[in-house]
């Protein structure tokens, strides 16, 4: 995997990688929490109260989950829930 050039953040080290495979990277994170943000920004009409987000269960459909909606709606508790 080749790191961004833009980015310092990216981890190079292997030891990292062997730990997080399959997991959303620091990089999508932050990208995933801007693009909740951008839509906050986009659609201030949309009712954030009464949310409901569909995922997978992989590790990194969650995280990118997560991570837009921290975006979307900073500082309010998320919780999870499964479905059967």
């Amino acid at each position: 995997i080749k790191p961004p050039e833009h980015n310092v953040v990216w981890p190079t080290e292997n030891k990292f990688w062997r730990s997080h495979v399959g997991k959303l990277t620091p990089v999508g994170v932050m990208e995933m929490s801007n693009l909740g943000q951008y839509f906050r920004r986009r659609y201030p009409w949309v009712n954030v109260n009464n949310l409901t987000v569909f995922s997978t269960h992989r590790s990194r459909a969650l995280e990118s989950a997560w991570s837009f909606l921290l975006g979307l709606i900073p500082g309010t508790p998320i919780k999870f829930e499964t479905m059967k």
